[in-house]
């Protein structure tokens, strides 16, 4: 039996794939400035903040959620939930 409201796994395309992997490449840089010497680590804030921000709307892309073209950050945690 079949849970209502549980979102079924679609499978990842190669623009998802790209998308997550420029992603995953901002979360490590924001790693990596996090460690270098004072004053540069205050821009790792800056990276982990964009890859979470592209990982919320790339995610809401992919559960099909019906987002404007801006969003502001904290909405995302009102939008979250998947199309019943």
């Amino acid at each position: 039996m079949k849970k209502t409201g549980t979102p079924v796994p679609q499978p990842l395309d190669a623009n998802v794939m790209r998308r997550l992997a420029f992603i995953r490449f901002l979360y490590d840089q924001s790693m990596d400035q996090v460690n270098q010497p004072e004053p540069l680590p205050a821009t790792a804030i800056l990276s982990f903040h964009d890859a979470v921000e592209l990982f919320l709307r790339l995610s809401a892309e992919h559960l099909k959620q019906n987002l404007p073209s801006r969003v502001d950050f904290a909405e995302y945690k009102d939008r979250g939930t998947p199309p019943a």
